[in-house]
């Protein structure tokens, strides 16, 4: 398994950073610093369904991982 193109976003961006794996594309938003929090949507949701809560979380001094 390699990865390619992997860097941590620390900013309020739209751009998700992708993780490939073989076939797999992972895509996935790290934002802030601190206690991490992750989210985890079901299959159709994508990370952008955070955004308010990831914002407003950031602003308290946390990591935010979607």
């Amino acid at each position: 398994m390699t990865m390619h193109n992997v860097r941590h976003t620390r900013a309020y961006t739209s751009a998700p950073t992708t993780i490939i794996a073989g076939d797999v594309n992972l895509y996935y938003r790290d934002w802030g610093r601190g206690r991490p929090v992750l989210f985890v949507s079901r299959w159709s949701l994508g990370s952008d369904f955070w955004g308010y809560q990831m914002m407003a979380l950031c602003r308290r001094g946390l990591r935010c991982i979607a």
